[in-house]
């Protein structure tokens, strides 16, 4: 009886760890319901309004450049893995870009006080501040270097 009970002790600690290492890694198990994630690249125009000038603004008093082009990405979505060389590319062409990875708190903070009527809850998706124009999802380098040369 006592061998019983020490096995079902055991294998009550073995699936009490295996709970407690899914609950810490369940963001990287399964995307958040909020989180959408787009194969292809849909461009998104934004209403032209006050909000438009103040995201600028404020992208510009975080010391970023208004030509700035926000990557708003997360580690674990192939779409913006893919993404990741083609914005590296273009950075080393001197295109800037503003690398805002989802679980980021810093870039959580910019993205929220500055682009809440703009940013979405989608991966991979570029903002332009100064247009306020952004595009959701996977892109080749030129049509990502057309939505680039729209924020200069």
């Amino acid at each position: 009886m006592r061998k019983i009970d020490f096995k079902k002790t055991i294998v009550a600690w073995v699936i009490i760890i295996l709970l407690a290492i899914i609950i810490v890694n369940i963001d990287k198990i399964m995307p958040s319901k909020r989180t959408t994630i787009y194969r292809s690249a849909q461009e998104t125009p934004l209403e032209a309004t006050d909000n438009l000038r103040d995201s600028a603004k404020c992208f510009v008093d975080y010391g970023q450049a208004p030509n700035t082009t926000v990557f708003v990405y997360a580690y674990w979505c192939p779409h913006c893995q893919k993404m990741v060389p083609i914005v590296e590319e273009l950075g080393k062409e001197g295109y800037k870009f503003y690398w805002a990875e989802t679980s980021d708190d810093n870039a959580k903070g910019i993205l929220s006080k500055c682009f809440s009527g703009i940013v979405g809850g989608s991966v991979p998706q570029f903002i332009c501040p100064k247009t306020g124009k952004t595009q959701t999802g996977e892109m080749t380098k030129a049509q990502l270097k057309a939505f680039a040369d729209k924020c200069v």
